[in-house]
């Protein structure tokens, strides 16, 4: 499904939202998106989650990082929230949006770990 006045991938609201906070960010650094970090539409729950969108927190174009290794930095945002990926790709934990924890707030986050290139990890928890 495309919007259909951009052919662009449709995203429900809250998707949307993090999706241009996170590319303005980016676009004021020179990076992209789709380019560096690989991102592209998901559809892996669409009962639950609707379309979202999957991307690497590490930069692929950079010379010193190969596309195994951004893909062990897996996030991905649906209407739930962010997904944060542990490395081998198989758990993730949410970070759920809310009114307190907006859709741009997140963004803000996840903008923040891709320029300073400190991926966000989910918390190690023994009993998880």
């Amino acid at each position: 499904m495309t919007n259909s006045t951009d052919n662009k991938p449709f995203f429900p609201r809250d998707v949307e939202l993090f999706i241009d906070t996170l590319v303005s960010a980016l676009q004021y650094a020179d990076l992209c998106l789709h380019e560096n970090f690989l991102a592209q539409p998901t559809e892996a729950n669409p009962e639950v989650d609707g379309r979202g969108l999957l991307f690497t927190q590490l930069n692929a174009k950079r010379s010193n990082v190969s596309i195994k290794k951004a893909k062990t930095t897996t996030l991905m945002v649906t209407i739930r929230g962010l997904h944060v990926f542990e490395p081998d790709g198989e758990k993730f934990q949410t970070l759920v949006f809310s009114p307190e924890q907006t859709p741009q707030k997140v963004a803000a986050l996840v903008a923040a770990a891709l320029l300073t290139r400190k991926p966000l990890v989910p918390p190690s928890c023994p009993q998880c």
